[in-house]
């Protein structure tokens, strides 16, 4: 892979030096520190102050978010006991588990730097799982530098990112309200020929509309309707005159999936509809109960900017429906 094809705004890209001399990350282990080529994420934008992970650093940083069972993988492994995909995914569990604990997070990768077990030469090779966990660790707390940083280590060790990894990094920049960096990434992931899917819309949608650039957000709703990752329809029904904001309902590939869209999706996609002329006081809006309620209250606040009136509607047996709205 190629650093000249990165984003241009990205500084200090062609300083990251790629080890052409091993595939792996395995076979320099034993004579390198830990934090060797690590990258030092957002710790002192944050007020952390960097310190390099050594031997049992991931067991004093992770505490209460891991729980004990996880603390000995890697002593276990280096003693010949699980194999590498249970250091994995037990290493895996405890980033994703770590939340806005991004020195756990961290510290979890580097651990993994030290699982090389003596008597048999095997070791643990960190893959686009392990990456793609970090930097969605970083990405939860909008943390750029973070999520960066580790996908750039990502590359220099030529591990591939897939979609999942993409949108993991424009997450970051959305939640930073980074606009012209989430476009950047998400021409790269183009250039790369990852077609990206219904989290990747959302992300840029969203980020479009926290930086209130509402021409940006309705072209980007267009452009997934164009490369099929939403239905034709947007979820809406003409026959019913509803509109249905579930996942099977509005996008492709998603047709097993009872959960509700994005807020944000959401909102866009009202604003598409009503343009359209094709939503009045008498559609009905299927949002569900799901999380947090966020979506019903999305609904809810659009259709009273539309000057409607919502309510629950009843359903067959006369009872109140707060899955649906209706306007009065």
């Amino acid at each position: 892979m190629s650093f000249s094809l990165l984003p241009a705004r990205l500084e200090n890209v062609q300083s990251l030096k790629v080890d052409d001399s091993a595939s792996n990350e395995g076979a320099s282990l034993k004579s390198r520190r830990p934090d060797d080529a690590e990258p030092e994420v957002g710790r002192r934008a944050r007020g952390h102050r960097f310190q390099p992970y050594g031997r049992g650093e991931l067991r004093r940083q992770q505490g209460s978010v891991s729980g004990a069972r996880h603390a000995p993988i890697v002593d276990a492994f280096v003693a010949g006991q699980p194999d590498e995909l249970a250091v994995l995914k037990m290493t895996g569990s405890l980033i994703r588990r770590c939340g806005g604990d991004l020195p756990a997070a961290d510290a979890g990768m580097r651990e993994l730097r030290r699982a090389v077990c003596p008597h048999t030469g095997r070791f643990v090779v960190r893959d686009v799982h392990m990456f793609t966990a970090v930097i969605s660790a970083h990405a939860k707390v909008g943390d750029v530098e973070g999520a960066r940083s580790w996908f750039l280590h990502m590359l220099s060790r030529r591990v591939s990112p897939n979609v999942v990894t993409y949108n993991a990094l424009i997450s970051a920049y959305e939640k930073a309200g980074d606009a012209q960096g989430a476009t950047e990434w998400f021409e790269y992931l183009l250039k790369q020929g990852i077609r990206p899917d219904l989290e990747t819309c959302t992300a840029m949608i969203a980020v479009f509309e926290r930086t209130h650039r509402w021409k940006e957000a309705a072209d980007q709703l267009n452009d997934a309707l164009a490369r099929g990752i939403l239905r034709p329809s947007l979820g809406y029904d003409d026959r019913r005159n509803s509109l249905d904001l579930h996942r099977s309902a509005v996008a492709t590939g998603e047709a097993s999936s009872r959960s509700g869209i994005n807020p944000c999706l959401a909102r866009n996609i009202f604003r598409a509809l009503l343009a359209q002329g094709r939503l009045d006081e008498r559609t009905v809006f299927i949002v569900g109960r799901h999380g947090d309620d966020r979506l019903r209250q999305a609904m809810r606040a659009c259709m009273e900017a539309a000057g409607w009136t919502p309510r629950h509607p009843l359903d067959r047996h006369g009872r109140i429906n707060e899955g649906a709205w209706v306007a009065m």
